[in-house]
């Protein structure tokens, strides 16, 4: 949650004219919280809905997989100067080896 809280709010400070998508923003409870956790203490979040968009499992033609690689290094883009010593290892002890 804590790196959500920090992509929305390095993505939030971003200029209208540096957004070329729209990013799903994290929505707080009615108490403020950025989750809820339930009475079985399974944790839920919202995000904001964006219209007219979809999930796609696959990709039917080339002009859509031309829109997922704008979309992905817009993305890279809009947080790369993000200071990755404010995010946590979510993936502890995983490694990329060749």
């Amino acid at each position: 949650m804590s790196n959500l809280q920090q992509l929305n709010q390095h993505v939030g400070q971003k200029s209208s004219a540096e957004l070329k998508l729209k990013i799903p923003m994290l929505l707080k409870t009615l108490t403020g919280q950025d989750f809820f956790r339930d009475d079985n203490g399974d944790v839920w979040r919202a995000l904001s809905f964006i219209a007219n968009s979809e999930s796609l499992e696959t990709l039917s033609s080339l002009e859509i997989a031309a829109q997922v690689g704008f979309a992905l290094g817009h993305f890279h883009c809009l947080v790369s100067d993000l200071n990755p010593e404010l995010l946590h290892d979510t993936l502890p002890g995983f490694s990329y080896r060749t």
